[in-house]
């Protein structure tokens, strides 16, 4: 038990240095993972027609970066949306943006992130979308080619579902206003805004409900009835000349319902937001999702997050993990990381995140030429246990082994390690105290 309070300590204590993830160049046709594209359908009141916003998310490591001035890097992309009817197979409409990014250094965190926005004016049909991403510097290309979409021949008087960054009511008209959600899925342990417009002369004298349930194998389980919102009448939400981000407008045409939820105890699921107005209306019903976007890679793979836990867990507890079957070893093992978690009253497990985090970049930094796994060999352990070193001392002469001085100023201690087979595998073959 002293052995895992010990390490628990030194997990949240520390950070992790991000792993850039590399996209090789060429043309991917299948979506890449961490570019995301939503869209959201707000009806033009009184028209038969809708404004169909696209929201994307690119993360800054898809670019390549040079330098621009002696502090800072620069990138160029190209950005092309286009709108083809599949009734015509012609092609409605195209935008294409230039965007250039300025950063002090080239990117190390894969969690960062551009956005904007493509926004166009359409009439009810069915229509397939076109996204393509360009890095200017490498010709590297993202391509989506599958997403279509339909705007009924309904005239809604309710805008989609849209998923906004948290922010308090005070400053909330005159704030630049950014896109939450990630594709479908709003991130795991974030605060946000669920946001609709709606027509204000069909929805007058608003006397509202808001239920949420979570679907859990088909079976829905109400979670939270009487949601805190806010009615912002005569405005409507429209994206800024620059199409980076949106602001509140003037219109009385409109009313905007602001659905709060500033606590970030969603799981991860699939959920159902229902509005009941009580006007002899049928409720409006909106599903949605709570996904962990940048789940450690290691996390994902259960096997290996079972067998990475021998460095805090006793061989019983991983043998019984391993024998279980997949529900009971899942319970398990969530049993086993709630003891560590240092806000049990959120969802979200700072220790289990960290572990895992740390597994990855010892996965990717300290694998061998014999094909062992990173985060098993020593270097990996200590790197999972302790984090990033204070001082890393890389010692290479001729006719000796290679050798690397791991200091933790913390700790009081120095880490030696040494590669006496010249393959990468370094081993740890005395700890110091300073």
């Amino acid at each position: 038990m002293k052995k895992i309070i010990y390490i628990f300590t030194f997990l949240i204590q520390f950070g992790i240095a991000q792993i850039q993830e590399n996209f090789p160049p060429g043309i991917h046709l299948e979506p890449i993972q961490n570019i995301f594209l939503t869209r959201t359908v707000f009806p033009i009141f009184e028209t038969e027609s809708s404004r169909v916003d696209f929201q994307y998310i690119i993360p800054q490591n898809f670019l390549i970066y040079t330098r621009y001035t002696d502090t800072s890097y620069k990138a160029q992309c190209e950005i092309t949306l286009e709108i083809k009817s599949k009734n015509t197979n012609r092609t409605e409409v195209r935008k294409i943006q230039i965007r250039e990014f300025f950063l002090n250094e080239p990117p190390k965190d894969e969690n960062s992130y551009f956005k904007g926005i493509f926004s166009f004016n359409l009439k009810n049909g069915k229509y397939q979308i076109i996204f393509e991403v360009r890095d200017k510097e490498s010709s590297r290309i993202f391509v989506d080619n599958k997403k279509e979409f339909e705007i009924p021949e309904v005239n809604n008087n309710i805008s989609d579902l849209f998923f906004l960054q948290y922010c308090d009511t005070l400053s909330l008209i005159s704030s630049r206003i950014y896109n939450m959600a990630y594709g479908e899925a709003i991130p795991f342990n974030s605060s946000f805004i669920a946001y609709v417009e709606l027509n204000s002369n069909y929805f007058q004298n608003l006397n509202l409900v808001i239920e949420l349930f979570e679907i859990i194998e088909n079976q829905k389980n109400k979670i939270i009835t009487d949601q805190h919102f806010k009615l912002v009448k005569s405005y409507k939400l429209v994206p800024l000349v620059d199409s980076l981000y949106y602001s509140f407008e003037r219109d009385e045409k409109y009313t905007g319902l602001l659905i709060f939820f500033p606590y970030k105890s969603l799981r991860i699921g699939d959920y159902e937001l229902v509005l009941k107005f009580q006007q002899d209306k049928e409720p409006i019903k909106r599903n949605f999702q709570i996904k962990w976007i940048n789940m450690p890679k290691s996390l994902k793979n259960f096997r290996l997050a079972i067998d990475l836990l021998e460095y805090i867990a006793t061989p019983e507890e991983i043998r019984e993990m391993k024998v279980l079957n997949p529900k009971s070893v899942k319970e398990k093992f969530e049993t086993f990381w709630k003891k560590l978690d240092p806000t049990p009253e959120t969802v979200y497990n700072e220790a289990m995140a960290e572990y895992y985090k740390r597994a990855d970049y010892a996965n990717e930094q300290f694998g061998t030429l014999k094909g062992d796994l990173g985060a098993k060999t020593d270097r990996g352990k200590i790197y999972i246990l302790y984090g990033e070193p204070a001082n890393i001392e890389r010692i290479i002469l001729p006719r000796t082994t290679p050798k690397e001085i791991w200091t933790y100023k913390n700790l009081s201690k120095k880490f030696i390690f040494e590669d006496k087979n010249f393959d990468g595998s370094y081993k740890l073959i005395r700890i110091e105290t300073l």
